[in-house]
């Protein structure tokens, strides 16, 4: 969590050689427990509240032939709406067979909340490449190097350590990298955000010193 934005990823990995066929990850995001809330039938108490199926509840579908120790990444974003309890936040995944509806494998995580720059998992993006940002620490400019030159159009988002989102600027495709200009910014800590297509691409942290 940073901000008021959950961002879900997970990386689905082929045990074994899996023939042609469309395979779907879905994604839910739950509340374990609700307290507090009265039901129409007097209830106060909820357990496995699901808030959000992200994308949305068709899940993420794959159609191909799949080799043993091949993985793909899935990764979303939601902004949260009517959570009760952050540290009650879990992620649900499952990877469902279309086909014949079997359940290859589920797994359920918890959510970590970002209030500053914790880890450095968070600069890599969804393929383990990593947004360089230079200089770092900066004091008036700085430019943002992508992975891989944007073969679409993204957006950059740019988070104080409070988790408010103080810029936010459209990156056109074709772009490898980008120059921000950070002069008026407070000194401090800052998360930059790539995103495009509903799909988190990468994560960056930037350090303004004067």
């Amino acid at each position: 969590i940073y901000g008021n934005s959950l961002e879900v990823k997970a990386k689905v990995s082929a045990l074994q050689d899996i023939p042609t066929g469309e395979i779907t990850v879905h994604l839910a995001v739950t509340e374990r427990e609700i307290t507090g809330v009265k039901g129409s039938n007097g209830e106060e108490l909820f357990r496995s509240v699901v808030k959000t199926l992200l994308p949305d509840a068709g899940g993420t579908s794959f159609y191909k032939s799949w080799v043993k120790g091949e993985y793909q990444y899935v990764g979303h974003s939601w902004d949260m709406q009517h959570v009760y309890e952050m540290d009650e936040l879990r992620i649900v995944a499952f990877v469902q067979d279309e086909l014949t509806k079997e359940v290859y494998q589920t797994a359920i995580g918890t959510v970590t909340v970002i209030t500053g720059i914790e880890s450095q998992e968070y600069e890599k993006d969804l393929y383990g490449s990593r947004l360089k940002i230079y200089p770092n620490p900066a004091s008036s400019k700085v430019t943002l190097s992508f992975s891989e030159v944007m073969d679409k159009d993204v957006i950059l988002e740019i988070y104080n350590n409070l988790g408010a989102l103080i810029q936010k600027k459209n990156v056109a495709a074709g772009n490898g990298e980008v120059e921000l200009e950070v002069g008026e910014f407070p000194q401090g800590i800052y998360m930059l955000r790539l995103s495009g297509s509903n799909q988190v691409l990468g994560y960056g942290k930037l350090s303004i010193s004067r």
